[in-house]
């Protein structure tokens, strides 16, 4: 417009930025903070309409890069723009009334499940952010305010609800099964919606079982096991043990377990 040499114009753009706080050089633009205060009065209305907003997306719409967006927009949080940062991703913002409103929401949908559940499910159903869904999840579990937990970390493809009450089944079902058999079938424990059986095993029945890959085998059948081969071994004899094992064991896991107690009798077998 000025038909001067566009380093000129940009070297007198510089000096005034530099004397003038109220001015932002970006991207080769001249912004004023007058601007950008009525640029936050409209990124406000669009929070307020819809709850939330991820800053990123206003940057082609503002024709601005996104650091420097977010950067102004955090400066006038609480003030023209009423809303605050969410927790997990500082680019988004939420209202007051979107989290009260979604807490409400993922308290009431949680507190009516009775079996394990997919949380990819529940979010594809009732439209939850996903994030949103599991910073509240978490904390509505952690005060109380629900009576279940989460399982399978914080992938919606992997983690499912699981209320309290299918868990005590759960529980009971193992600790009733494992004391009748001396043994727990992984498959059989992934049947009762666990997601992870030998996880759930450890932490339940402790390290202290065989763990194979279709099962773990308890003390009380490692030490029946021992019997007959301490018997066979010292009358100079041989024993089948396949009558000693469960039959849900394949033929490597036998192996297995048969090696492990030899180990521990290897100074009677030499």
């Amino acid at each position: 417009t000025l038909s001067i040499d566009f380093s000129q114009v940009e070297l007198a753009a510089g000096n005034l930025v530099k004397g003038d706080r109220e001015l932002h050089l970006v991207l080769g633009q001249l912004v004023s903070s007058k601007y950008l205060e009525s640029l936050c009065v409209q990124i406000n209305e669009k929070l307020q309409q819809a709850g939330t907003i991820s800053l990123p997306s206003l940057t082609k719409e503002y024709d601005l890069p996104a650091d420097f967006l977010i950067e102004q927009v955090h400066e006038r949080l609480g003030s023209i723009i009423e809303g605050f940062k969410d927790d997990n991703d500082p680019k988004v913002l939420l209202t007051t009334s979107h989290v009260a409103r979604n807490r409400a929401r993922i308290r009431g949908v949680l507190s009516a499940i009775t079996v394990p559940t997919s949380v990819s499910s529940i979010i594809s159903k009732f439209g939850f952010s996903e994030k949103l869904f599991f910073s509240l999840a978490e904390e509505l579990v952690r005060t109380g305010r629900l009576p279940g937990s989460l399982s399978g970390g914080r992938s919606a493809g992997k983690a499912a609800y699981i209320p309290h009450s299918y868990a005590r089944a759960q529980a009971a079902w193992v600790d009733s099964f494992y004391a009748s058999n001396g043994y727990l079938e992984y498959e059989a424990v992934s049947r009762l919606g666990i997601s992870d059986p030998v996880v759930f095993i450890k932490k339940k029945l402790g390290a202290d079982l065989v763990y194979l890959s279709s099962c773990c085998i308890g003390k009380a059948i490692q030490e029946q096991l021992e019997a007959v081969i301490d018997e066979a071994l010292s009358s100079g004899g041989w024993c089948d043990v396949s009558v000693q094992l469960p039959s849900v064991l394949t033929a490597e896991d036998a192996m297995t377990l048969i090696q492990s107690v030899l180990k521990s009798k290897s100074s009677a077998i030499l």
